[in-house]
């Protein structure tokens, strides 16, 4: 039984440290891109380290006035998937799907300072969100 609990304890302290919380005022915060009163968290992951991510469904009513209000502009498709953070999340929501409808805010990550990458689908109103935490050392 104590060895049991010794592994189960080792689990605990070493095991993945990826939190699955959605911190809403961080992500205004760093952003300045504001979400809609009303929003359904499909999935979310932070490592805690160099990236967040969240994917949430905005409601149809919402969509257009987000993206205008936020500057959103056009995303084309044939650029490549810009999230790192996807294998974070579980499989079934690491595909993008095929749409001609996606507009984007993006700023690149500069040494010391935050990146993030928001893409919506404007026929599913579904919102990708990438935060990548700034990177002190340089690496």
């Amino acid at each position: 039984m104590r060895l049991f609990i010794i592994i189960l304890l080792f689990l605990y302290l070493f095991g993945c440290t990826t939190r699955q919380n959605f911190d809403k005022d961080y992500y205004e915060k760093v952003t300045k891109i504001k979400f809609p009163d009303n929003y359904n968290i499909v999935t979310t992951a932070d490592n805690g380290e160099f990236v967040t991510i969240t994917i949430l469904d905005l409601y149809k009513k919402d969509c257009r006035k987000f993206i205008i209000d936020n500057n959103f502009e056009r995303w084309d498709k044939n650029y490549s998937f810009p999230f790192e953070g996807l294998f974070f999340l579980d499989s079934s929501y690491r595909k993008f799907p095929d749409s001609k409808s996606y507009y984007s805010n993006c700023k690149g990550k500069v040494r010391g300072q935050v990146g993030w990458t928001y893409v919506i689908d404007t026929l599913t109103c579904r919102l990708y969100c990438e935060i990548e935490y700034p990177d002190i050392g340089g690496n």
